[in-house]
């Protein structure tokens, strides 16, 4: 089973180079990699994983500390600082709901031993202090957390308290993760159906969870001439990242809904901003297929700036998310903050912020996870399939009646203030870091 928030495969080799060339090479490696059939590389690391868990027993000397350190012991929060997947957007949030608390968090980036850099950031990034005693938050999923470690340096001599924030889309336990629970102390989590997913391992550490804290920024307008909008259209977002599946995120579902509530017709327009598409010809093919010469759909591909994503976000009337399956749901989170009514399969993660007052919930009913991508596999777990006519239903609703539209984006703007303001949750990380139990956590 392979999960991947927003681009982060949960196989790798990590490969030492220089900077420069060496970045280069990695590139190139990667697309070689990628270009491999997905059951000849499933094959490879079923043969290199036990030799290399074997190798890794015999040269790492480390074990979580779960003692609280002193108070003024470092916090580290480690994560895909310039990333622009899910897993970097969720670092970049702790680290903010963290100074929003009061506290002064260090950050350390780790992306070049996991993935590939395709933003900057404007947190101060720094190295990993030599104290012997901390506190590490660690925002990469359980198969990354060995390799993270490693790259840090957290090899022998540390007591440290490390913290795992994971994230994960389906209702059963992923495959293998269970492996990287001896290295951390505790979990942390986006949601709870994430938490009830982990706790269905006995050996998982303690669980909290914590929803991705959202800082709307200053001064955020729409500007629809940059993404070749009409000032006239109704405008509909869907979002997707190839390396996240496609068959999870579901745009072809969007598409489809979309087509059957508007057809061709010019003065609705729907864009498909997508992630990653040249590393899966596979879902550019179905896209395209899709799509079928719609000349009121446009794709729009590549990572974008937080900037750039917030004025995506602010110029279009409603974000379409026709998920199978997620684990939090960060984007239609940050469409509701924006006072965007969101159409959305009403199941998983997504559910610990939307209700049928703040959103208009799609019907679905839960099948047998099928991942035509190949990214998740689980005999035994189900996802939704969402009711596209219903979605279409909504969409027309929805262009037809503003007083819906706004009445609903009101509600969400004012529960997403409630649930993902960074503050509050910052003071809940803050309690948890000092010992103190919080309440239904």
């Amino acid at each position: 089973m392979i999960s991947d928030l927003g681009g982060v495969h949960h196989e790798y080799a990590r490969i030492e180079f220089s900077e420069g060339t060496g970045l280069m090479l990695k590139r190139i490696l990667l697309k070689v990699w990628r270009s491999v059939p997905e059951s000849v590389r499933r094959r490879f690391w079923l043969m290199v994983n036990p030799l290399r868990d074997r190798a890794l027993r015999i040269l790492i000397n480390y074990h979580p500390c779960r003692k609280i350190p002193p108070p003024d012991a470092p916090i580290v929060i480690a994560g895909l600082f310039r990333s622009a997947n899910g897993l970097g957007e969720a670092a970049r949030a702790t680290y903010w709901s963290l100074r929003a608390a009061g506290l002064a968090p260090i950050a350390v980036d780790v992306t070049d031993a996991i993935t590939i850099a395709d933003i900057e950031t404007g947190i101060p990034l720094s190295a990993l202090p030599k104290d012997r005693r901390g506190t590490l938050i660690l925002h990469v999923n359980g198969p990354e957390t060995e390799p993270a470690l490693r790259s840090l340096g957290f090899l022998r001599g540390r007591k440290w308290r490390v913290i795992g924030y994971w994230a994960w889309e389906l209702p059963t336990f992923p495959e293998g993760w269970n492996k990287a629970f001896g290295l951390v102390s505790e979990l942390w989590t986006l949601s709870e159906f994430t938490a009830s997913s982990l706790q269905r391992d006995a050996g998982a550490p303690r669980i909290h969870s914590l929803p991705i804290a959202i800082t709307l920024p200053k001064n955020v307008v729409a500007d629809r001439a940059r993404f070749g909008l009409s000032n006239e259209a109704f405008v509909v977002l869907t979002m997707a990242d190839a390396r996240s599946s496609f068959g999870r995120k579901n745009p072809l579902g969007a598409i489809a809904a979309f087509r059957t509530a508007f057809g061709d017709r010019a003065e609705f327009q729907l864009i498909v901003k997508t992630r990653n598409i040249e590393s899966s010809p596979q879902a550019l093919s179905a896209l395209n297929e899709a799509i079928d010469g719609a000349t009121n759909i446009s794709l729009l591909d590549g990572a974008m700036t937080n900037e750039e994503r917030w004025t995506l976000l602010a110029s279009v009337d409603t974000l379409v998310s026709l998920h199978r399956a997620e684990g939090f749901g960060l984007s239609p989170a940050e469409a509701m903050a924006l006072g965007k009514p969101v159409i959305a399969t009403g199941w998983s993660g997504n559910m610990s912020f939307m209700t049928a007052d703040s959103s208009l919930l799609v019907n679905h009913e839960l099948v047998r996870v099928n991942d035509p991508f190949g990214i998740y596999r689980d005999d035994d777990a189900q996802w939704a399939e969402p009711d596209v006519d219903h979605a279409a239903a909504l969409l027309a609703r929805l262009a037809a009646d503003k007083e819906l539209a706004e009445r609903i984006g009101a509600v969400a703007r004012r529960r997403i203030a409630d649930i993902c303001d960074p503050q509050i949750i910052g003071l809940r990380m803050a309690a948890l870091l000092r010992g103190e139990a919080l309440t239904g956590a």
